[in-house]
């Protein structure tokens, strides 16, 4: 494993985003998701720097990065280029991102294609919210500002992880619920709020001209297997994988496997 560099970078509005990295060569820039900071990519951080220049950032807001005033998914885009910019200007990225990483990583592709050579979405879809969904981002958007972080989303628990990461792996439920508990209540509603207002970028994924890996979890209610690969037949040069056992967070959750499909996968694209 190659040492492991935290630092902060300063954006001209003033924000602060923390950001963690190891290895060198071609860079390999990973999104979280909601509502979790840059430790859902521990393992990622730790096997594939022996081969890549890894960077996970905290998106704005959550981990150690500050909020500002708020954000929206293109707004996040435009931040993960300025990170970019600071610590991977030379050559093409592979890029990745998981669930609300995912949209951000659709929003970077559709500002900054030029600037990369692969696309990983994993354990996210292109659709943009139907009224349903809007209604209920919009209510937990209010609610976290009373009620405060914890009692408001600890009903998404077990939803992000699977029943067999449940019952054997206590270490992955408890860093997941300490994640999720320590993002700031601000932050949960600005994050609600601008998933709310996400595009639709399904009649665009057959425009994609860069290899994209699309990765979900056997046991994920958010992001089916079936589904998730419905959409992903729209990308012209993909590949398609639902790791056994995993939930949402498959790169916590089964981090051997996933580490191997990314890995093999970023070899091929930056090669």
């Amino acid at each position: 494993m190659s040492h492991i560099n935290y630092v902060s970078i300063f954006a001209p509005d003033g924000s602060e985003f923390f950001v963690a990295a190891a290895g060198e060569g071609r860079p390999l820039i990973l999104l979280h998701g909601f509502p979790l900071d840059h430790r859902l990519w521990t393992h990622q951080i730790q096997s594939l720097s022996h081969d890549f220049h890894v960077i996970a950032p905290d998106l704005r807001g959550f981990g150690k990065s500050t909020l500002g005033d708020g954000f929206s998914m293109v707004q996040l885009a435009h931040d993960c280029e300025f990170i970019r910019q600071k610590l991977a200007p030379q050559g093409p990225i592979v890029l990745g991102g998981l669930s609300m990483g995912g949209y951000v990583a659709l929003e970077y592709w559709a500002h900054y294609s030029q600037h990369l050579c692969g696309l990983v979405l994993a354990n996210t879809k292109p659709h943009a919210d139907d009224p349903t969904a809007q209604a209920a981002r919009l209510r937990m958007a209010e609610e976290v500002l009373v009620q405060g972080t914890w009692p408001t989303v600890q009903g998404m628990l077990p939803k992000l992880l699977s029943t067999t990461t449940q019952t054997s792996r206590p270490e992955v439920v408890e860093l997941t619920r300490t994640m999720m508990a320590a993002v700031a209540p601000q932050t949960i509603a600005a994050a609600q709020r601008a998933m709310a207002q996400r595009r639709d970028f399904r009649s665009e994924l057959p425009e994609i001209a860069v290899p994209t890996l699309v990765i979900t979890g056997q046991e994920d209610p958010l992001a089916p297997p079936d589904a998730t690969a419905e959409w992903a037949g729209s990308i012209p040069q993909h590949t398609f994988h639902a790791i056994p056992t995993a939930g949402h967070l498959t790169p916590l959750e089964t981090p051997q496997e996933f580490n191997a499909l990314l890995g093999q996968f970023t070899r091929q694209a930056t090669s």
